[in-house]
């Protein structure tokens, strides 16, 4: 499967709004976002094609950028998606 296949701008629109979401630091959140559909990227060979891929592609870059917090001593901003929501 190519990766073309999979992401399209709706999923890259999904990933922004996560990384929207969990980030607390709306300067980097494109970044994240942006590291977050590369490593969705790398991981298409291991995409079962029969299950949605929005829940599979959100899982992976919430890990993505909630690991990238981590590593800079940030917290995700669970709050903020809780009022929005």
């Amino acid at each position: 499967m190519e990766v073309s296949d999979c992401i399209d701008i709706d999923l890259y629109s999904h990933v922004i709004a996560i990384s929207r979401r969990l980030c607390c630091d709306e300067n980097v959140y494109m970044d994240y976002a942006h590291d977050a559909i590369i490593r969705i990227a790398e991981a298409i060979p291991s995409y079962d094609q029969s299950r949605p891929i929005k829940p599979w592609a959100s899982i992976i870059a919430a890990n993505c950028i909630i690991n990238q917090l981590k590593r800079e001593g940030k917290r995700a901003d669970f709050e903020r998606k809780s009022v929005e929501d």
